[in-house]
């Protein structure tokens, strides 16, 4: 069971390095003219599908759309060349999704602050029991 988590997380760093190498080379070709980042990769358990999340920088929510419609038109493109940098009998189904950078450092800054005021309620020091 071990072994399988450690070639999925295997396979996502190997999946996350080389998409982002070949977005970095190619997206200028293709009329992005913003960097292309991978957020995260997620690889299923049977190691059949891979979902890679990709943000722009800089964000502008209403041209995301366009460009990641232009990546996902270089899917085949993509799959070969992560094909060159995986070796496994069958290569999985790959899957580009648009991640929402504003929503993902919100979601952040909320966690933050829960775990700031988790902290400082464990550290406060117990009710006045046994002062008398």
């Amino acid at each position: 069971m071990a072994d399988k988590n450690l070639r999925q997380e295997r396979l996502a760093s190997i999946v996350q390095a080389a998409a982002a190498e070949f977005f970095a080379e190619h997206a200028y070709d293709w009329g992005i003219d913003a960097l292309v980042l991978v957020d995260q990769v997620f690889v299923s358990p049977d190691l059949h599908n891979v979902e890679i999340w990709v943000s722009f920088t800089p964000w502008k929510a209403d041209e995301a759309k366009r460009k990641f419609a232009a990546l996902g038109r270089q899917i085949g493109e993509l799959k070969r060349a992560l094909g060159r940098h995986v070796e496994l009998r069958r290569f999985p189904e790959v899957e580009l999704k648009l991640s929402d950078p504003e929503k993902t450092f919100r979601i952040m800054e909320v966690l933050d602050e829960l775990k700031k005021k988790e902290a400082g309620h464990e550290t406060s020091p117990p009710d006045s029991q046994g002062e008398n």
